[in-house]
């Protein structure tokens, strides 16, 4: 790591061994890049993976991310219940510097461009029929979307998944989704 100090308001961005910038974004995707083999899907236990069991369902595996990054503490009972869900976590994202930009369904989905960065919640509902994930490099119809998920129907330690977002998309039933993204891209 390498970190550099701007003038004059001394902000501080820090870069890793190939000069890539080691953004609050790419430490929420290392999180889920170090689980990869190591978490199995489950809504019971943690559904953060730190239950010593490594089970973890998506919206617990983002909240634990987000907050192992740097974001703000969840509160207590978000904490309690191992992490939001995907309709509770969308205040706490717009709290820690995300904006909604896009709010879709499968009729308007072509005009959503996926960026890195990017989170996407798929569907309005909570539990097992909603989904949240992260774009986690390239972009529009190269991008690819990185999330603990059911792909695998629970198999032991495959519930970290990257897949190419539109096929993701297109397997998931094309449901209607929320598009969330980081207000400031230095963020270090």
């Amino acid at each position: 790591m390498y970190t550099f100090y701007s003038r004059p308001r001394c902000v501080r961005y820090t870069f890793d061994s190939n000069g890539a910038l080691y953004s609050f974004t790419r430490r929420t995707i290392e999180w889920f890049l170090n689980r990869e083999g190591k978490l199995t899907y489950s809504m019971l236990g943690s559904r953060n993976g730190t239950d010593g069991t490594g089970t973890a369902d998506c919206s617990g595996a983002m909240t634990q991310a987000l907050w192992s990054a740097g974001a703000s503490a969840p509160v207590a009972s978000a904490q309690r219940w191992g992490g939001y869900n995907t309709v509770s976590i969308r205040p706490w994202l717009i709290q820690n510097g995300y904006s909604n930009v896009f709010n879709g369904t499968s009729s308007t989905a072509s005009s959503y461009s996926p960026q890195y960065g990017d989170i996407v919640i798929w569907d309005d509902a909570t539990g097992g029929d909603g989904h949240i994930l992260i774009n986690a490099d390239g972009s529009g119809s190269g991008a690819t979307a990185l999330s603990v998920c059911y792909y695998t129907e629970g198999e032991e330690g495959t519930a970290v998944q990257e897949l190419n977002y539109n096929y993701y998309y297109n397997y998931a039933e094309s449901p209607s989704f929320h598009v969330y993204r980081p207000n400031n891209w230095l963020r270090a």
